[in-house]
C-alpha cells in the first residue's frame, strides 16, 4: 500500500487527501488512466493522467479483488487507510530521510514534470 501511495506521490505529485480517497472506479487498468473528479481535489478541477508502468503495476495490487466503489488503498482488513503517518516516518527513518514530509513529493514531481517538459499543472494542482 505505502509503495503506491509513494509512486503515486514521487510521479504526479498529488496530495494525500487525493490518494487516500482514491476509488477503484477512477483507476482505468484497461486504458492505464487515474481520474480525480471535479471537485474531489483542492482547486475543485478534475485530473486525468496516464499511469507510468510501475504505477499500473502498483494499483493493480491494490485493485485485485475490489468492487468498483471500494478505495484503491486498504488495510489488510479491507478497511481504507486513513492515516499512514506512523509507517511513512518508519520508512523515511530507515531510507537515511527522517523527516521528510509527503508533502515534499509534490516539489519532487513537480522538478522531474518540467524536466520532462510537460506543463505545470497539466497532471497535479
Amino acid at each position: 500500500m505505502l509503495m503506491g501511495v509513494v509512486e503515486c506521490g514521487r510521479t504526479y505529485g498529488w496530495r494525500v487527501s487525493e490518494l487516500k480517497s482514491l476509488r477503484v472506479n477512477q483507476v482505468d487498468l484497461a486504458q492505464r488512466v487515474i481520474r480525480l473528479e471535479p471537485g474531489t481535489t483542492k482547486n475543485r478541477e478534475g485530473r486525468e493522467v496516464v499511469m507510468t508502468h510501475a504505477v499500473y503495476t502498483l494499483l493493480c495490487a491494490c485493485a485485485v479483488g475490489k468492487d468498483l466503489a471500494d478505495y484503491v488503498l486498504t488495510r489488510e482488513s479491507g478497511k481504507p487507510v486513513r492515516d499512514f503517518r506512523g509507517i511513512w516516518a518508519k520508512a523515511c527513518k530507515t531510507a537515511g530521510v527522517p523527516g521528510l514530509l509527503f508533502h515534499d513529493l509534490r516539489r519532487t514531481a513537480a522538478r522531474n514534470l518540467r524536466r520532462a517538459g510537460i506543463a505545470e499543472g497539466s497532471s497535479r494542482a
